[in-house]
């Protein structure tokens, strides 16, 4: 493992929420077998799950280094947890997933991604971490847009 990887995980270890610790550092540990690997987000109290690819595509910036950390944490205490919060080119929908996180179920997500591959990964994270479950997270796909006849609806 190398230093600056070992670094970004006591970074995350230590904005985690004590109840967090031991079951941060078994994901850590058992993260090859298992195909995810669990995030910290500042002021969550619940764990993200992120599948390795995802992780190392995007996830790894906003909770291992300073500035996306830092970009992630002014995000959230910017946004009120009763406002609605449209993640528009969601990417892998790293913002939805740390509002998801931070704010539960009370939060609604609306996630405008045109790309397939980024929809699948969302699709992914969605899974693993039961937010699919949840009728306030949606994800809007390019192809929802495409029909004249299309319409966006969002549950408030």
């Amino acid at each position: 493992m190398r230093l600056n990887s070992i670094h970004g995980k006591l970074s995350q270890l230590r904005h985690a929420h004590p109840s967090l610790w031991l079951p941060f550092l078994s994901g850590w540990l058992k993260r090859r077998r298992n195909g995810f690997v669990p995030c910290v987000i500042e002021g969550s109290r619940q764990l993200l799950q992120i599948p390795l690819r995802d992780f190392y595509e995007s996830y790894v910036f906003f909770v291992e280094d300073p500035n996306g950390r830092a970009e992630l944490r002014f995000f959230l205490c910017k946004l009120k947890l009763t406002e609605m919060l449209y993640d528009i080119g969601g990417f892998r929908g790293a913002y939805s997933a740390a509002v998801k996180a931070k704010a539960g179920t009370n939060t609604v997500v609306p996630i405008f991604e045109p790309l397939a591959k980024n929809t699948e990964a969302i699709r992914r994270i969605c899974g693993l971490n039961h937010f699919d479950r949840d009728s306030g997270y949606k994800i809007l796909l390019y192809d929802d847009f495409k029909s004249p006849n299309a319409k966006i609806s969002c549950h408030v």
